[in-house]
């Protein structure tokens, strides 16, 4: 948003605190719940136009993309904590170099992972144990969505520098209108709607992959015009060791979380894939479900993120702290609203995505469990979002590996390998794991040390 964050070291009051939370959360949450828009929509055409097979292979193709993406976007971290912080303490030219060099540095990555994915796709595809009719589509899928790849750590980047720059609507407005376009591309290619071809699951690679191209396109355009809080400057976008060193500092160990999450995330695909087409399908449409409640919170993880770097930026620790435990409870309140609903109408979200009777009878209990988690996930995704504003990822990964390496993939290989208990079975492991890991993130940002990290 491009308004005054005033970051006078007064602390403000609650009211006046929670106006600007809610100012810079608005359109991220709108941001988000976009995205989830997109994925619930691709979920659903999938799964009324192909079936279980379909919304099998969908996910078990961006299981090869994402945890790539993710790992290399890491980068992206550190822009947004730097960013901020140059922007709290008046310093605009070097926000404006920081966005610059975060650019060519995506783009450079970006370049190299789609060469490497269009190369070993297939062997990639053939470490999970999934059934080959579901393979055969997933690789159909993957062969055209691998380009979309480049164009994300475009607007990856620079979203990261108009957010850390405390300006959200921007990525809003971009992400929504290209994620609105994507999902028509989708409705015509993949049913083949009046002069378009009848694609199915190609048809939904190629919407996804054009529409990422003219995001990142129109990210471009407005970063290098300077109109919005940043402004891309040609002549910062030869590489310079010491900017490069400095984003690296606060992004490796963001980068390692992600190789870590992303992997788990694989981890437990391939666990769960091994319980059938059908678990596996009530799995992914209960990630889908889940990321309706998830995205908004992100929203706040995201104004969080901005302000804590801004705030310490202009020496105001009262105000950031404060800017957090305003975020918390708005998340909590929303995470309680949307975990009741899970409980009361699970069949009703799960028929949403599919018509099969057998997943949805398969995923209604599962979907009621995560409700006991949602409160304390929200929690845990607004902490992280302060503590990364601050520049400090390093205790961020620790926390994470925990929960993931050390509880909860140990515990799910053996409550699915050795108990009957199934997915049911991860997750009642994964709401205790959850509820354990945010306990102990609340002491760590109680105790303050998360403010003490140069950036």
């Amino acid at each position: 948003m491009n308004q005054d964050l005033s970051l006078q070291q007064v602390e403000l009051s609650t009211s006046a605190m929670l106006k600007k939370v809610l100012i810079l959360a608005s359109p991220a949450i709108v941001e988000m719940l976009l995205n989830t828009l997109v994925g619930v929509v691709d979920t659903i055409m999938v799964g009324r136009g192909i079936g279980a097979e379909g919304l099998a292979a969908i996910n078990l193709a961006n299981q090869i993309v994402f945890p790539i993406v993710f790992i290399f976007s890491a980068f992206n971290v550190g822009t947004t904590a730097i960013v901020s912080r140059y922007i709290g303490a008046k310093a605009k030219s070097r926000a404006n170099k920081i966005a610059s060099q975060s650019c060519i540095i995506n783009l450079v990555i970006g370049l190299i992972l789609t060469a490497l994915m269009y190369l070993y796709h297939q062997p990639l595809m053939a470490l999970f144990n999934a059934e080959p009719e579901v393979t055969a589509i997933a690789i159909d899928y993957l062969k055209v969505v691998i380009y979309s790849q480049f164009f994300m750590f475009i607007s990856f980047s620079l979203s990261s520098s108009f957010r850390g720059a405390g300006d959200t609507v921007t990525p809003m407005a971009i992400n929504g209108a290209i994620n609105i376009l994507n999902i028509i591309g989708n409705w015509l290619l993949i049913f083949g709607i009046g002069i378009f071809p009848e694609l199915g699951i190609v048809g939904a690679a190629i919407s996804t992959t054009l529409s990422r191209a003219i995001g990142a396109i129109v990210f471009l355009i407005i970063g290098f015009s300077g109109k919005m809080k940043i402004k891309l400057v040609l002549r910062w976008f030869k590489l310079k060791l010491t900017i490069f060193k400095k984003l690296w500092r606060i992004s490796w160990s963001a980068a390692l979380e992600q190789l870590f999450m992303q992997s788990s995330y694989v981890v437990f695909n391939y666990l769960i894939i091994g319980l059938g087409t059908i678990t596996y399908s009530a799995f992914n449409i209960i990630v889908r479900i889940e990321s309706i409640l998830f995205m908004p919170i992100f929203g706040f993880s995201i104004a969080t993120t901005t302000l804590v770097g801004q705030y310490l930026g202009a020496k105001g620790k009262k105000n950031a702290i404060k800017s957090v435990n305003t975020a918390t409870i708005c998340g909590g309140v929303l995470a309680f609203i949307v975990g009741i609903s899970f409980i009361i109408f699970p069949e009703k979200y799960i028929s949403i995505f599919i018509e099969e009777q057998s997943v949805i009878k398969t995923a209604t209990l599962p979907l009621r469990l995560t409700a006991i988690q949602q409160i304390a996930n929200s929690f845990f995704i607004i902490y992280s979002g302060a503590i990364r504003g601050a520049g400090d990822t390093l205790s961020i990964m620790v926390i994470n590996i925990v929960r993931l390496w050390i509880l909860l993939i140990p515990l799910t290989y053996l409550i699915i390998n050795y108990t009957p208990y199934g997915l049911v079975g991860h997750y009642i492991i994964a709401d205790i794991c959850m509820i354990l890991i945010t306990f102990i993130t609340y002491l760590y940002f109680k105790s303050e040390r998360w403010m003490k990290v140069e950036v």
